[in-house]
């Protein structure tokens, strides 16, 4: 039998005796507050016995959400840049004519001067002319035989108011020339020069 109702029960015979007894008037509230006490013993008991069903919760499993990872970037490839380098462009060369390196003749020694006369003298009054103011007297000049070049020659005295005829000139090789020398009166001493490319000769005059 369950505790409540024991205490029910006494509850109810108390409640009999006091009807019964009206003398005991003056321990009913003791009575009453007692049971009351025990009454509310029991319950607590009853109640500790049977523990207070726990309500169950009901899980639900949510799915977790797995981060699906980001899709991994295709690389791209790096743009190589070719560098364009201008094409050199070269003026038109006109083609290189070859310097022709001209040839020196073979050296072809100077001429040699002659004269005549030979004995290099002219004596005024036994070789030349004379006026009543000057001499006129002859010479030749030569180029010989053995020259391989003209001959350029050039004749000159030391004495003032003489004079050739003709005072220069060119001859080619194995020619000569005829020259008029005219000497003053007054000049009975000079030397005469005749000058070639490389040699001079002279004539000594007296009158």
């Amino acid at each position: 039998m369950r505790p409540s109702s024991l205490l029910t029960n006494h509850t109810y015979n108390l409640l009999r005796l006091y009807v019964r007894s009206s003398e005991y008037t003056f321990i009913i509230p003791i009575i009453v507050i007692v049971a009351f006490l025990l009454v509310a013993c029991g319950s607590s008991t009853e109640t500790s016995n049977h523990p207070a069903s726990t309500p169950t919760r009901s899980v639900v499993s949510t799915p977790k959400h797995t981060p699906t990872p980001p899709p991994t970037p295709t690389p791209k490839p790096t743009p190589t840049f070719t560098p364009i380098r201008p094409t050199p462009t070269h003026p038109a060369y006109l083609p290189v004519q070859p310097t022709s390196i001209p040839t020196q003749p073979p050296m072809i020694p100077a001429s040699i001067l002659d004269v005549a006369p030979a004995s290099m003298s002219i004596v005024g009054h036994l070789d030349c002319s004379k006026t009543a103011t000057v001499y006129v007297c002859q010479a030749a000049v030569i180029s010989g035989a053995s020259n391989q070049a003209p001959l350029h020659w050039v004749a000159f005295a030391n004495v003032a108011g003489v004079s050739f005829s003709p005072a220069q000139g060119t001859l080619a090789p194995g020619t000569r020339v005829l020259l008029t020398i005219n000497i003053p009166v007054e000049a009975c001493s000079a030397t005469f020069f005749f000058q070639g490319p490389v040699n001079t000769h002279t004539i000594v005059w007296q009158c």
